[in-house]
């Protein structure tokens, strides 16, 4: 179990750099791959396979909105900004797609600490979006890269603990399901 955990927190981090690195180069198509190859080793491993899809699925679509909500405000750009430039880039959902794979794995840890999971977001997200910058993936819009840092703080503050809540969640409903089914 702990093998499984380390194994998915170096993938994690790997796909990470392969969708921005890729993004940054004009070839998001490898971070795409990345992604595949960490969801189907993840899922095809997973004890908790369903739950996994939902906050998959969740975690997708709120990070949709999100930074199409960057993009249409004209905080943030990105390199390879297919589909379009007023959409989230498939690179940044890939992202957050990653994100989610590691919710119930090496960040399982937050569920116990939801007021700490805060902080994480607050912080973790705009570094890992400061990361991006420096890569040449994401471009600030803003005069000064503090506000904009802060707007994805913020965000990252509110949308984090949400996240490791609807992750723990969806695996206790899943066991729920399962008991119901045995009993």
């Amino acid at each position: 179990m702990k093998l499984a955990i380390f194994v998915n927190l170096v993938i994690f981090n790997a796909v990470w750099f392969a969708c921005v690195l890729g993004a940054a180069n004009n070839k998001a198509w490898i971070g795409l791959l990345a992604l595949l190859g960490f969801a189907v080793w993840q899922l095809s491993i997973s004890r908790h396979r369903r739950a996994d899809v939902y906050i998959f699925i969740t975690a997708g679509i709120i990070g949709t909105i999100i930074d199409t909500a960057y993009s249409q405000t004209g905080l943030l750009a990105y390199a390879s900004p297919a589909p379009g430039p007023d959409f989230a880039p498939w690179w940044i959902i890939a992202l957050w797609l990653n994100f989610s794979l590691a919710l119930n794995y090496c960040l399982r840890w937050l569920q116990g600490f939801l007021p700490l999971s805060v902080v994480f977001g607050f912080v973790g997200g705009p570094l890992a979006y400061y990361g991006g910058v420096k890569l040449n993936a994401v471009f600030i819009q803003t005069e000064s890269v503090w506000p904009a840092l802060l707007i994805i703080g913020l965000a990252w503050a509110l949308v984090t603990p949400l996240l490791v809540y609807l992750s723990g969640w969806f695996v206790r409903q899943q066991q729920l399901t399962a008991l119901k089914d045995t009993a």
